[in-house]
Formats: C-alpha cells, sequence, structure tokens
C-alpha cells in the first residue's frame, strides 16, 4: 500500500491491483496501525517484508523492489508468475 498527498495505491507482489484519490489527508495522525484499524479485523496472515518510506516510490520503484525481495533469504513467499511483468514464464 502507498499513500501520499491523498492518492492511495495497492500492489500485490509488486503489481498495481488498486488506486484511490481524494483521500483526506490525516495532518494530525499520530498513530499508525499496520494490517487494519480499531474497528475492524485486522490482517491475518504473513508478511515476507514490510518497508515504510518518507516519500511515494513510483510502480516501477515497488516492482523492482518485489523482484529484490524474491532473492532475500528467508524470502517465504513464491514467486507470482500470474500477472508476469517481464512475459517470460
Amino acid at each position: 500500500m502507498a499513500y501520499n498527498a491523498g492518492v492511495s495505491r495497492c500492489y500485490i507482489n509488486g503489481r498495481k491491483c488498486g488506486y484511490k484519490a481524494n483521500i483526506p489527508l490525516l495532518p494530525m495522525c499520530k498513530q499508525i496501525i499496520a494490517g487494519g484499524d480499531p474497528f475492524q479485523s485486522s490482517y491475518n496472515g504473513y508478511l515476507s517484508a514490510l518497508v515504510f518510506y518518507d516519500g511515494a516510490l513510483s510502480d516501477t520503484e515497488v516492482r523492482d523492489w518485489y523482484q529484490q525481495f524474491l532473492n532475500e533469504d528467508g524470502f517465504m513467499g513464491e514467486e507470482e508468475t500470474f500477472w508476469n511483468v517481464t512475459g517470460s514464464s
């Protein structure tokens, strides 16, 4: 998930799968809850990588990070091939 200046983008395995504009800014936000919020059930599963940046990454940068995580020691996922970015299997 990427959020910057009222725009949210969601990625699955390095591939953008959702986009939402005109999200209200939260200038007084002091806490972020990763994976849910206090009013509903939170995420229940595994993450192979979680990274926070102080600026937005491009779609290409997100895809490149995903490719790098595939080669990290201890990576617990499998390479996604359904939406193959390079066009090869």
